[in-house]
């Protein structure tokens, strides 16, 4: 689970110095951002409500 969202659904995978993260949905799984570890997420990350 990604803190900034305590969604559940919404999960990350660290990959080097980058933060990969992504949305769990019943037939797919949708990337929201790859982000440099040093920058903050923002709710342009956020997915809309289903």
């Amino acid at each position: 689970m990604v803190p900034e969202f305590e969604r559940e659904e919404i999960r990350e995978m660290i990959e080097g110095s980058y933060r990969i993260i992504y949305y769990i949905k019943p037939e797919q799984i949708d990337v929201l951002a790859v982000i440099h570890g040093s920058q903050q997420i923002t709710e342009d990350y956020r997915p809309s409500s289903e």
